[in-house]
């Protein structure tokens, strides 16, 4: 199975640099992400496209909030989103997002 998978194949953001040479591993790949972070991965995460990256594009997508500006929910419209920012007692800023809603009768 290992001779499915060579050096700079590519599997979503990682690209295979060498199978696995630590002791006691077996079907498993040193990959680069294309964010420069190296991991070990092994074939079966990487054949069946459950390993797309080291875990950046999780956070990544995690971080990235939806506009709902002008989106009906039921009786109530999104006007804008809200973010504020403040100092937290140990020092670090604190980030506070919400949404402003208007109530508006049904269409």
């Amino acid at each position: 199975m290992a001779d499915t998978i060579r050096a700079g194949d590519r599997f979503g953001a990682l690209t295979v640099i060498d199978i696995d040479n630590r002791p006691h591993r077996t079907s498993s790949w040193l990959c680069r992400c294309d964010c420069g972070q190296e991991a070990y991965f092994y074939t079966s995460r990487l054949l069946n496209g459950s390993a797309k990256s080291c875990g950046c594009k999780n956070h990544t997508d995690r971080n990235q909030q939806t506009d709902l500006t002008g989106k009906r929910f039921g009786h109530l419209l999104v006007i804008a989103a809200v973010t504020t920012r403040a100092a937290s007692p140990n020092g670090s800023a604190a980030v506070t997002a919400a949404i402003r809603w208007k109530s508006m009768p049904p269409a």
